[in-house]
């Protein structure tokens, strides 16, 4: 890790604050974090942590009647519309892309856990920016 991303993660380390779903107030997003990014790990999930956060990701989409998308570049957002969740993969690393979610009219709340960004478009849902620690 050089300098400049050890700046970036110190940063993020002291704007993150919600932990284990404290202090997200959105039950949609407390459920999320618990289930998603809190809940333990069984034998039969993959051992990566970001395969498996994807893994309970889609099954928490499954749920709630939700597309999951995940996007690499900006030609991928073409799908991003209303009731989906988009995942997107080290978002420093594409800041283009996570900025055109962040802005994107149909975005309501994100997600920044450092390696993994998520951006939901549920209508339900009140406009907001979550900092997590994973």
């Amino acid at each position: 890790m050089n300098l400049q991303q050890l700046q970036a993660y110190i940063a993020y380390r002291r704007k993150a604050k919600h932990r284990k779903g404290h202090g997200v107030h959105s039950p949609f997003m407390y459920e999320l974090v618990r289930s998603v990014f809190w809940a333990k790990k069984t034998t039969d999930e993959p051992r990566n942590k970001q395969e498996r956060i994807v893994e309970r990701l889609s099954v928490f989409c499954h749920k709630y009647g939700l597309l999951l998308i995940q996007v690499q570049n900006t030609n991928d957002l073409n799908f991003y519309k209303e009731n989906c969740i988009v995942i997107l993969a080290r978002p420093r690393t594409n800041m283009e892309l996570w900025h055109s979610l962040v802005e994107n009219e149909n975005t309501r709340v994100t997600a920044d856990c450092w390696k993994l960004g998520l951006a939901l478009a549920v209508p339900h849902l009140q406009k907001q920016n979550y900092t997590l620690i994973i």
